[in-house]
């Protein structure tokens, strides 16, 4: 089960990190919508680097769990 749970978290973040410009995008789009303004590009990088940042800490995390290394 842990094998499962942490190729689950490597693939999901792997997931998150490369759908990030879409991710961006969106999150730019409902600023737009909700606020009226999107926040200009550095938000938009900010948001992207953001995401590729998590996704990839859930990756390499998944993959540690999965080996077997749960002592963080």
């Amino acid at each position: 089960m842990r094998v499962l749970v942490g190729l689950f978290l490597v693939v999901f973040g792997l997931t998150f990190a490369i759908l990030s410009p879409r991710f961006a995008r969106a999150g730019a789009a409902g600023s737009k919508e909700i606020f009226g303004s999107t926040g200009g590009t550095f938000v938009r990088r900010w948001n992207r680097v953001a995401f590729v940042v998590i996704g990839l800490l859930l990756a390499v995390f998944g993959a540690a769990y999965a080996l077997g290394f749960d002592g963080f």
